[in-house]
């Protein structure tokens, strides 16, 4: 074994010896360990459970017991209590050398099961069917395949969809969702435009920005980013300044920043980009915290929608900016507010391949109490493989179990809640990215662009409010495709309701929703402190608190927000936001900009006819996702039939359907049946709309009413000539087998033509976009049938001439040119 011989030349194994992420862990553990001894001159049980982790994978891939012969030279090293309390036996070896050995962990309030063998092991679950990916995206990635057929229908909506489209695009974590956005803005990039990246979090900015120069480095883009493209509080200020000066001149190409940063510092600069019709995307990462009204309600992802209808106002006519939202699952709600809030001016379009993620194994275990659900944490930490999380619905809850799990003896833990300091997240951040962090207690503030991909369990010290926020949190598990464990540890008590963690996750669902009340309450208090700016647009602000409320606080802008929103989608007002040359005491207070829709916005039934109805319909949708989490933790339907049904949207009048595709890497059903796991397959969304493509006139011209062309060739030159021909008059498509076109070759034509080409080796029309097409036959082989079916973008055929082939007779007798080869349309500006 690797770590067994990293051992023998102790004192100090490095973490580069290893390629595995967990003998990475446990050699930085040890060689701080090393350097800086026991905090509390204390064995570690740190190194205990990391060691136990190591041994039990071990077991469970081969299926014969690990040992270790363990160095005891130094006080730090665990001691015997230490060792068993982690399950793990020890035998003398010699004076310096211990021999450890790990056991199964089989906790009796889960019927002897042992929860962890599976995401010990690490065992794959995750099996992506990757796709050739488009000539375009090799050349700039140096990926030769997408990641999935979403990603390619997603990748493929932001190069041919309308400028002013909305695209939301739900893809499963792994799928490649960070490439949907980097592509596109390095195209407009190339040609000078402005793309600006919203994300969750500092980090994920940082993250996202070394991830383009990645993809940058990797491929063959034509064009140069600055080295700072990530825009954020904190950050260097001579930097800061440049990047701003960039924006103005032209010259950044692409912005990653928070939406606190867009709505402030950035507002003005993406206002004069977007005047000179500069700003060409705008990606919304995270997109379902925009319909979020629980813990993980965020205001300024609420307020961007006013920033970017300001932003669309301001734009030319005719050159408006993509608005593309992305996310890993959404629902009912979710869309409904997402659309509300940035469906204008259209279209708006879903692309959705949603499946659910198979290596999460779902575990519960209901506790009389809160003191027998603390012991039960207590044992699975020192038992479950790392990195670890564990997550609870209050900060008091999470700083109570910090200190419990610190008072176990560990270490390398540590906490996050929505009060926790940004400086302190951060430093937080660094150390979980980097190993040096093995447990995070935590309340939903933790993992919204968080990837680290290698966490095996996921804890719930409490029942969350939602089905939807119980399977965000899981999900923060597995992200390398292996498997890792969702346990559920609730207090449970019929007799005192404060016991009782399904009464607490029912106050949590119901709390988050505004009620007419107290909606038409806030309202009418903001709309009274109002400044009119015409057109009936007004400067609201935010931080008005009904007379009942005694102080101010963050809480109160909050639910004024939360009003603004519901009044957004229930049509009564706009959101907008303020060009910066009108802001006033934008320091003072905060404010934002909204535009009257309806005239009866202070009307009280108003309300009751309005807001109501879509209030009772999220309060229903609540509950039924709560009732929906009680059925797969108590067992009682399959965990992939519950969670299908969570994120299922069938929306018939606005034209969305999304079923995801089952997986499930083991639930109580699927144990109770003998069921293995199993991943699920791809989801495969068809593509949107196209932006209409306008072919050159001699092209236009020589189209029949179908839109079908043909040309007939001799020799495979001529083909080669038609083709380039083709794609000089506009032509976006090719389909075309290999042993008529390379890779090579296909890349070059790429290399050679401004325009983004799409290219399959096959005709299949449900996969491809809408745009005029070449379709090139192989010699001595006749036209698939298929080729002449209907469709709606022009076609041209290019065939070889066999006289003998009924459908090449047919198309030359249809064809209106004789050959359309590079003498017939050559090269030229003008259409």
């Amino acid at each position: 074994m690797q770590l067994a011989r990293a051992l023998r030349q102790w004192p100090a194994p490095m973490p580069q010896s290893f390629t595995l992420p967990l003998y990475q862990r446990l050699a930085r553990a040890v060689s701080h360990l090393s350097q800086h001894g026991h905090l509390l001159g204390e064995g570690s049980m740190d190194l205990a459970g990391l060691l136990r982790q190591v041994l039990r994978r071990e077991t469970e891939r081969t299926g014969s017991a690990a040992f270790l012969h363990v160095p005891q030279t130094e006080a730090w090293w665990p001691r015997d209590t230490q060792w068993a309390a982690c399950g793990l036996q020890t035998g003398e070896l010699t004076e310096t050398h211990v021999r450890v050995t790990a056991q199964p962990w089989h906790p009796e309030w889960l019927d002897g099961a042992d929860p962890t063998a599976q995401a010990v092991a690490e065992w794959q679950r995750r099996c992506r069917d990757p796709l050739p990916a488009d000539p375009l995206v090799q050349l700039w990635s140096g990926h030769a395949h997408y990641a999935s057929a979403g990603q390619r229908e997603a990748v493929r909506a932001t190069l041919y969809a309308e400028a002013a489209a909305t695209l939301c695009v739900v893809l499963p974590t792994g799928t490649g969702k960070s490439l949907v956005a980097h592509l596109p803005a390095l195209h407009h990039a190339r040609q000078g435009g402005l793309s600006v990246m919203v994300v969750p979090t500092v980090a994920l900015a940082i993250d996202q920005e070394r991830a383009v120069h990645d993809l940058i480095r990797r491929g063959e883009w034509p064009g140069q980013l600055p080295e700072h493209l990530a825009v954020y509080g904190g950050m260097d200020t001579q930097a800061r300044t440049d990047l701003f000066a960039r924006i103005d001149r032209g010259e950044q190409g692409l912005i990653i920043t928070s939406p606190e940063t867009m709505l402030g510092a950035l507002a003005p600069f993406l206002y004069n980009a977007a005047a000179r019709g500069e700003l060409r995307l705008l990606a919304i990462d995270e997109a379902h915290l925009v319909g979020q009204w629980g813990g993980s309600f965020r205001p300024d992802f609420q307020m961007l929608a006013g920033l970017r209808e300001a932003l669309l106002s301001s734009s030319p006519p005719g050159r408006p900016f993509m608005t593309l939202l992305m996310t890993a699952t959404l629902t009912t709600d979710d869309l409904e507010t997402i659309r509300s809030l940035y469906g204008r001016p259209g279209p708006f379009e879903v692309i959705a391949a949603a499946s659910l993620r198979p290596e999460m194994e779902y575990w519960h275990a209901a506790a009389p109490s809160h003191a027998v659900r603390v012991a039960r944490v207590l044992e699975t930490v020192r038992h479950a493989p790392r990195p670890l999380i564990v997550y609870t619905s209050t900060r008091e809850d999470a700083e109570t179990l910090h200190t419990q799990i610190r008072g176990a003896g560990f270490r390398r833990v540590d906490m996050m809640h929505g009060n926790t300091p940004t400086a302190k997240r951060q430093n937080l951040l660094r150390n979980w990215h980097q190993g040096h962090t093995d447990i995070v207690v935590a309340t939903s503030a933790f993992g919204v662009g968080v990837d680290q991909p290698n966490v095996r369990t996921v804890i719930h010290a409490c029942i969350p409010e939602s089905a939807d926020r119980y399977y965000q949190e899981v999900g923060r598990g597995g992200r390398d495709g292996r498997a890792s464990a969702s346990i559920v540890l609730s207090a449970e008590s019929s007799r005192d309701p404060r016991e009782d963690d399904w009464a607490c996750a029912n106050k949590l669902s119901q709390e988050t929703l505004v009620s007419v009340d107290v909606g038409f309450e806030r309202w009418a208090h903001m709309f009274n402190s109002k400044t009119a700016l015409g057109d009936d647009r007004y400067r609201i602000p935010l931080d008005v608190r009904p007379p009942r409320l005694a102080r101010q606080s963050d809480a109160n802008v909050e639910w004024n927000v939360r009003t603004l929103t519901l009044m957004a989608r229930a049509g009564l007002i706009r959101l907008s936001h303020e060009p910066p040359g009108q802001m006033v005491n934008a320091a003072d207070r905060p404010t934002t900009v909204v535009e009257i829709i309806s005239p009866l916005h202070l009307d009280r039934a108003t309300w009751d006819t309005r807001l109501e109805p879509l209030r009772e319909t999220s309060s229903e949708r609540s509950q039924r996702s709560l009732r929906l989490l009680r059925d797969l933790l108590r067992g009682e339907r399959d965990a992939a039939e519950v969670l299908r049904e969570v994120y299922t949207i069938d929306q018939h009048g606005g034209g969305v359907r999304i079923l995801p595709q089952r997986a499930c890497g083991g639930c109580a059903e699927c144990r109770r049946v003998h069921r293995d796991p199993y991943p699920g397959l791809d989801g495969h969304p068809e593509p949107v709309r196209a932006a209409p493509v306008r072919l050159k006139a001699r092209w236009r011209h020589a189209l029949p009413d179908d839109g079908l062309l043909g040309a007939p060739y001799e020799r495979p030159e001529e083909a080669l000539q038609t083709l380039h021909a083709a794609l000089r008059g506009h032509f976006r498509v090719v389909v075309a087998s290999c042993a008529v076109l390379s890779s090579d070759v296909v890349l070059d034509l790429q290399r050679h033509y401004p325009q983004v080409l799409f290219f399959e080796r096959t005709y299949e029309p449900m996969n491809l976009p809408q745009v005029p097409a070449v379709l090139l036959a192989a010699p001595d082989e006749p036209v698939p049938a298929e080729w002449l079916l209907p469709q709606e973008a022009p076609r041209l055929i290019i065939f070889p001439n066999l006289s003998a082939d009924p459908w090449s007779a047919h198309l030359r007798l249809r064809d209106t040119l004789a050959c359309l080869s590079s003498t017939s349309f050559p090269m030229e500006s003008s259409t």
